[in-house]
């Protein structure tokens, strides 16, 4: 489930409840160690590609977001309950 099916509310002023913030918080936390765990071994593996992830697994990977996008639509796949990451392996330099 992501994020904001546990923190969007029907109503624009209503306020989310303590346990759906708590319950959002802990599945970004979630997120963020499982990116911490497992980014090098991701980045070996799809480098310079954006990886989409679902329960804990890799289902896609694509090095244009839009062409993993449509992957993940023909799938059924909801984006919101996926994670996805660029897997950035050379530098990109920006000239100001």
């Amino acid at each position: 489930m992501g994020l904001r099916a546990g923190v969007m509310r029907r109503y624009p002023n209503d306020m989310a409840t303590r346990e759906e913030t708590s319950n959002a918080f802990d599945r970004a936390r979630a997120r963020r160690a499982f990116w911490d765990a497992q980014y090098y071994e991701l980045l070996a593996r799809y480098p310079d590609q954006f990886v989409a992830v679902r329960d804990g697994e890799v289902i896609a990977h694509r090095c244009c977001l839009r062409d993993l996008a449509l992957e993940l639509d023909e799938r059924g796949l909801d984006p919101r309950e996926t994670w996805i990451e660029f897997m950035r392996a050379t530098d990109r330099s920006v000239m100001l």
